[in-house]
Parts: structure tokens; C-alpha cells; sequence
């Protein structure tokens, strides 16, 4: 029996990778619809990319998800596509109307005429302006009439006007290079179990289960040890546990509320992700969807790295840092509560991680923290009349409103720290300075203030406390 091609499993692999493989659309896959401007943004992109990229430069199309079979024989192996499909037709019309040499081969289980499709051309008979609406249907139109005759296949029509229009946009703006299929790359993904070849497709195009940078990143992980000895499977189940444990803590509604804004994806280990990537200041793929992906994927090496294992280990143990530090911070009453406060006002973690790195200990963090949350109201140094006169909940609400937080968030801190740790002589001084602040605060509210004292309700309000007002 010959030699059965395959690929490897969450790579990224090149269209000229592909060439001479046979793909099979099921037929509960819904039938090609790629429009004119989705084909066009497409043509658009790559030639783009081409005119720009660096030698080591790709141009990915995203995931395409297939089950591997064999053909009756046994001797050739097919390709069952379940995501990726429109993409992938439209590569293979891009290059029939190329007339590329080398090619892979396209079949429907459900009956369609395809050698239409391959046969058809347009000839010498371009439209006159490709880019207006009436125009270009009349056009495709009276050319289907013509070619095709009386064929009612509406899929058959979206795949000879999407090669129509690739055709003319060629003969607008030249072809591709020849060794374009060397730099445009699908990340292939192959299902293995029969079984979940159906339930995949409906979870995917549900989108219950999206193919994230999370997953794709897992895969590369657990893909490095899989395939070798003892140790490496015992690693590979150590870091799948730690994979799901670093999810389950992250989908705590308060951890991930600590940390984000927004609301829990798909993965939320890829906030983690994201994050080692954005440290890291790697830029290489940042306008591709799966970006991440490809950071982790460049970091861990090539399958065949001899020390790729090792890599892989050393990049694991940087993500698993990352998420400890976190949560070192969540577990620390007076942290949590300053970052907090900065994270109502839409600071991000990177900055804040980034400058805990930088400093020695986490006292000095603290530190960096408490002066960063005084800076937010402008209090950089002693507190005097005029900084206290500018503190004015009818004429400066949003100032007033943080100063007003952050000294319930003080008095929360210096409680919990006297309760839990016995706090520091720092620690109780700076609480002190802010609690003396709050009293001449009150001092200055009495004076300044309209008999309503908007500021002592405010206060009540966001601190839940009362405090002394004869007004």
C-alpha cells in the first residue's frame, strides 16, 4: 500500500502543502456563498500582504477543520471538510482562474456540476466596471445565460460569478506570484473521531465551541510532549490539569471581574495569553485574528526542534508565573483593593504588571500603588486649602467621586491589613495621612458646601458609613 500523505495537527501549513490533496464538501455543509465584495476583501488582503511581507512573513486564513478517510481502495486518502470550506473554494477558484499548474482537488457529496466551474471562462469578455452593483449582475447575468445555459443550480451560480469576478479583478490588477501558495496558510485541523465530526460542525458554526487562540495554543502544547516518552506523556497530563485549573479559577466571577471589564469568553485562559504576548511587545502577527496563536506557536519552535519540549516548558512555566502573580494579587486584601480602584478608571493590568516586575518586592508594589491611586485626585503631596477647595461635588463630581472611593477603599485596607497581618508602621501611616485628609475634607465640605451637603450623601452613599454633617 502507498504511503498515506498527512499533515500535522494544529499546524500552520502552506496552500502548496495541500496541492495534490482531494477535499470533500459533506453534504450538510450549507453550499458556497461567498459574495462579490466577500471574494474582493479577500483578493484585496493577499495582495497586500504579497506587496508588503518580509521573507519569513505568512498570510493565514484561519483554521481549516477536516476528518482524514480513506477512498475505497484504501490507498489515497481524503479530506471531509467541516470549517473552512468558503475559504478553501475560493483558493481553489483562485487558482483555476490563475491556471496554476499545481492544484488540490475540490468534490461535493451532493451532486454539482463542477467541471462547469472548472471549464468556464469569461475569455476576452470583461465587464466594464466591476465595482457597480447593476452593472456587474447584468454582466455575470448575460454570461451565465450564455455559458451555462439552463443550469438552475443556485451553488453552481455563486461559484461561476465568484470566478468571474476573479477573473476580472486579475485582469484588473494582475496576478498573484506563482509561489503565493508558499506564503497563504490555513492552520489545519484535523478531527480524528468519526463520531464528532457532526457535533463539531454544529458546535463551530453555533458557535458554541469557536476554534480559539486558547485551544489552538493548548494543542500546541499538549502536542509537544504527546509524542514522546514516558516523561513527556507525564508532562503532558501535568500541564492539561494545570490548563483546566488556571480556567476553572479564572471563570470565578470575581477573579475575572478583578482583572477584566469585560465579560467571560469562550477561554478565559486567554486573557493570560494575551497578556504574555503584550509583555513580550511582539508584533508580528497583530492584525491576524489568531495572533496569539501564532506568538506561541514562533516562541515554542518548529515540530522538529530537538529542544522544542524543552522550550515549551520554559514558555509554560512563564504563563503559569503570570497567572500566580494575579492571583497573589487578588488573595491580598490591600492589592486587591488598589487595583481595583484602578481598574474602575480603566487602567489595564499591563501597566501594573509591568511595573511590579520592575520593582524588588511587594511592599515596593504597594507602594507604586497607593501613590498611583493619590495621583488619580491630583493629591501628589500635602493637603492644603486650595487642593481641598477644588474638591466640590457640585462643581467637580468626578474628582470628588474617586476621593470619596478611595477613602472607603483606605479604611477597607487598613482593616483587613490589622486584622489579617497585624499591617506595617507604612502601611498604618499611610492610612492615617488619608484619614486626616478625610477630616479636614469634612472641614472644608461645611464651608464650602451648599446647605444640602450633596457630599455627605455621596459619601454615605459609595462608603456605606455616615459621618458626622450639622448641616
Amino acid at each position: 500500500m502507498a504511503e498515506i500523505k498527512g499533515h500535522n495537527n494544529n499546524e500552520i501549513i502552506p496552500i502548496s502543502s495541500i496541492i495534490g490533496d482531494n477535499f470533500y464538501i459533506p453534504s450538510y455543509q450549507r453550499g458556497y456563498r461567498w459574495t462579490r465584495s466577500q471574494v474582493e476583501d479577500l483578493l484585496a488582503d493577499i495582495a497586500e500582504f504579497l506587496e508588503g511581507k518580509s521573507e519569513k512573513d505568512f498570510y493565514c486564513l484561519q483554521p481549516l477543520v477536516v476528518r482524514q478517510v480513506l477512498n475505497g481502495e484504501g490507498n489515497t486518502a481524503l479530506y471531509r471538510v467541516i470549517d473552512g470550506q468558503q475559504r478553501l473554494t475560493t483558493i481553489w477558484l483562485i487558482l483555476l482562474s490563475m491556471n496554476h499548474k499545481e492544484r488540490f482537488e475540490l468534490d461535493y457529496e451532493r451532486p454539482t456540476r463542477l467541471s462547469l466551474i472548472k471549464d468556464c471562462s469569461c475569455g476576452n469578455e470583461y465587464c466594464n466596471d466591476i465595482g457597480n452593483d447593476q452593472t456587474w449582475n447584468q454582466y455575470v447575468k448575460d454570461q451565465w445565460e450564455k455559458l451555462v445555459s439552463n443550469e438552475k443550480d443556485v451553488e453552481l451560480y455563486h461559484l461561476f460569478a465568484s470566478k468571474l469576478f476573479i477573473q476580472n479583478w486579475f485582469h484588473e490588477k494582475g496576478f498573484f506570484p506563482n509561489n503565493f501558495i508558499e506564503s497563504v496558510r490555513f492552520i489545519w485541523h484535523d478531527i480524528v473521531d468519526e463520531a464528532k465530526e457532526l457535533t463539531t460542525f454544529e458546535n463551530l458554526n453555533s458557535g458554541k465551541i469557536p476554534l480559539t487562540n486558547a485551544e489552538l495554543i493548548k494543542a500546541i502544547f499538549l502536542g509537544t510532549f504527546g509524542a514522546f516518552n514516558t516523561e513527556g506523556k507525564l508532562r503532558q497530563n501535568l500541564l492539561a490539569e494545570e490548563f483546566d485549573e488556571v480556567e476553572r479559577r479564572l471563570r470565578e466571577d470575581d477573579f475575572w471581574f478583578f482583572l477584566n471589564s469585560d465579560s467571560k469568553p469562550t477561554s478565559c485562559i486567554g486573557f493570560i495569553f494575551e497578556l504574555m504576548q503584550s509583555l513580550d511587545d511582539k508584533k508580528q502577527h497583530d492584525k491576524q485574528e489568531y495572533s496569539t496563536y501564532f506568538y506561541f506557536r514562533d516562541a515554542i519552535g518548529e515540530r522538529q526542534i530537538v529542544n522544542r519540549p524543552h522550550k515549551a516548558m520554559e514558555i509554560w512555566s512563564r504563563v503559569m508565573q503570570i497567572f500566580h502573580v494575579l492571583e497573589g494579587w487578588y488573595a491580598d486584601p490591600e492589592i486587591y483593593n488598589l487595583v481595583g480602584y484602578l481598574r474602575a478608571f480603566n487602567l489595564d493590568i499591563k501597566p501594573l504588571f509591568q511595573q511590579y516586575e520592575a520593582l524588588h518586592s511587594k511592599s515596593e508594589f504597594r507602594d507604586y500603588l497607593k501613590a498611583r491611586c493619590m495621583k488619580s485626585v491630583a493629591w501628589e503631596s500635602e493637603m492644603d486649602v486650595e487642593l481641598l477647595q477644588t474638591f466640590r461635588y457640585d462643581t467637580n463630581k468626578d474628582k470628588t467621586n474617586r476621593l470619596l472611593l478611595l477613602l472607603n477603599i483606605a479604611m477597607l485596607g487598613n482593616q483587613r491589613t490589622s486584622e489579617h497581618t497585624g499591617g506595617t508602621k507604612q502601611n498604618k501611616r499611610h492610612h492615617q495621612v488619608l484619614l486626616q485628609g478625610f477630616s479636614q475634607l469634612q472641614l472644608a465640605h461645611r464651608a464650602y458646601l451648599p446647605q444640602q451637603c450633596s457630599l455627605c450623601r455621596m459619601y454615605e452613599r459609595v462608603c456605606g458609613r455616615t459621618i458626622p454633617c450639622d448641616r
